[in-house]
């Protein structure tokens, strides 16, 4: 099945969405229920000083970071 390109567009702000929000969780609460919307694994939050790193606990599925300053 093949997508159209806005709808991959879409999957990829919303993975990035809610990958900011765990992040964002995580710094407000010190945790987060937030879950991988690949494969709903749990996602875990490493901070990088100015930046951040947001990753499934499953091996090679997502993994984004976020630089700061």
């Amino acid at each position: 099945m093949s997508l159209e390109p806005d709808h991959e567009r879409a999957l990829r702000e919303a993975e990035v969405d809610n990958a900011d929000a765990a992040a964002e969780e995580m710094s407000l609460q010190g945790f987060t229920h937030r879950r991988c919307s690949r494969c709903n694994g749990e996602l875990n939050v490493n901070d990088r000083g100015s930046g951040y790193t947001v990753s499934c606990e499953t091996e090679k599925c997502l993994r984004l970071t976020f630089r700061g300053i």
